[in-house]
C-alpha cells in the first residue's frame, strides 16, 4: 500500500513554472504557485507498519503543452516522528489537464 501525492497549490489555474515545494501544514499561508509532496510505503521486514512522510522543501517544475503537463518532481521529505529522511526525484509526462468549477477537487 505504497503511494506519492503532489498537491500544486495556484492562483486560478495550473501555470507553467516552477512550483515551491513546502510542508503540508504551511501551504495555506505559502504563496502560489507552490506544491506539497507526500509519500507512504510498507517498511522493510514489517510488512504491517506505513511509514509517512512530508515535504520539507524543493520544486515542482510543470510544462503546459496541449492540454496536457508534463515536467518533475525534486522534493526533501521527511517522517513526522523520528528522524527519517528522503529525497525523490520523480518525471511525470502527458497528464491530461481537466477543467473544474471553483472550489471543486
Amino acid at each position: 500500500d505504497s503511494g506519492v501525492a503532489v498537491v500544486l497549490y495556484e492562483r486560478d489555474s495550473l501555470i507553467t513554472g516552477p512550483h515551491t515545494v513546502v510542508n503540508p501544514d504551511m501551504a495555506m499561508s505559502a504563496s502560489a504557485p507552490a506544491a506539497s509532496v507526500v509519500m507512504r510505503w510498507m517498511r522493510a521486514g514489517r510488512d504491517t507498519v506505513l511509514v509517512g512522510f512530508r515535504s520539507q522543501g524543493g520544486t515542482v517544475r510543470i510544462e503546459l503543452l496541449g492540454g496536457q503537463a508534463s515536467g518533475d518532481v525534486n522534493a526533501r521529505l521527511r517522517a513526522p516522528t523520528g528522524s527519517d529522511t528522503l529525497l525523490i526525484h520523480a518525471v511525470f509526462r502527458d497528464v491530461p489537464v481537466v477543467t473544474t468549477a471553483a472550489g471543486c477537487s
